[in-house]
């Protein structure tokens, strides 16, 4: 092997240096604050299990005594072992919905293997395996990914006309119960995953900005199939009862862009 091959194996890149500095951070403190829940419970129960013993050698055990309950040591390691245990899942989550929030990925769960340590290291290394080290570029793709599969059959093929694209059999309605009022579902994920299409493709981002959270939870409440809701200067969405979507973009050559960016071209057919 080349020289400097060997120094290039030799170089081990830690896998928290991958991340953005802010991201480094957060992922830091967290991680952080975790470790110090953990060795302030490890350390009193440490401490109560020496205190027992000492109690022990000095008096006899005794019904009415305060360490008498302690003579069941093994339960109280085992309380330990399910307080790390749920101090892991909530750090675990914390880190992991960070990212994807932050950067609209999905990705498998870290699982903690043959009772190994917990680290911060083996976190970001599972979130990284699979995404990759650019994130907001996985967030991108995986928007577009996952805006396409909507469409697996004919009858959700999307139209194109003009400046207008029409997306059939998109959403799902609730009706309120004693009211002619109609919403979306409140658990609803095909509306949102078009206005996180709609805020990649107007802003470049993997967020959703705040008008279009506030629009969907809007929706939510009631949907007025006379108006349309301008979600953007330039773009619009109308809803109709036969749960079809219209896109209206000001310029046709939008739509087209649009129609491109996400390869809606007999897309039905293609899944």
């Amino acid at each position: 092997m080349l020289p400097i091959f060997e120094k290039l194996e030799n170089v081990k890149i830690s896998t928290l240096d991958l991340l953005q500095p802010e991201d480094k951070t957060y992922c830091e403190k967290i991680f952080n604050l975790y470790n110090a829940h953990y060795s302030f419970i490890k350390n009193l129960l440490d401490k109560t299990s020496g205190d027992y013993t000492n109690h022990l050698a000095q008096f006899p055990l005794d019904i009415k005594d305060f360490y008498h309950a302690m003579y069941y040591m093994d339960k109280y390691f085992e309380g330990l072992e399910g307080i790390k245990y749920s101090l892991e899942e909530r750090v675990i989550t914390k880190i992991e919905n960070y990212f994807k929030e932050l950067y609209n990925i999905v990705f498998d769960r870290y699982e903690i293997k043959n009772k190994e340590s917990l680290s911060l290291e083996n976190i970001i290394d599972n979130i990284i395996q699979q995404s990759g080290t650019d994130l907001t570029e996985a967030g991108k793709m995986q928007i577009i990914t996952t805006f396409q599969k909507n469409f697996f059959r004919q009858s959700k093929q999307p139209l194109l006309k003009n400046n207008k694209i029409s997306l059939p059999n998109y959403f799902c309605i609730r009706a309120v119960l004693m009211s002619d009022d109609i919403s979306l579902e409140y658990n609803d994920k095909e509306v949102n995953i078009l206005l996180d299409a709609l805020a990649l493709f107007l802003f470049d981002t993997t967020n959703k900005p705040e008008i279009f959270i506030a629009q969907l939870e809007e929706w939510k409440q009631n949907i007025d199939f006379s108006k349309s809701y301008s979600v953007q200067n330039d773009v619009s969405i109308k809803f109709f009862k036969n749960r079809r979507i219209d896109i209206a973009f000001n310029e046709t050559e939008m739509a087209d862009k649009f129609w491109e960016k996400f390869q809606l071209e007999n897309i039905a057919a293609n899944n």
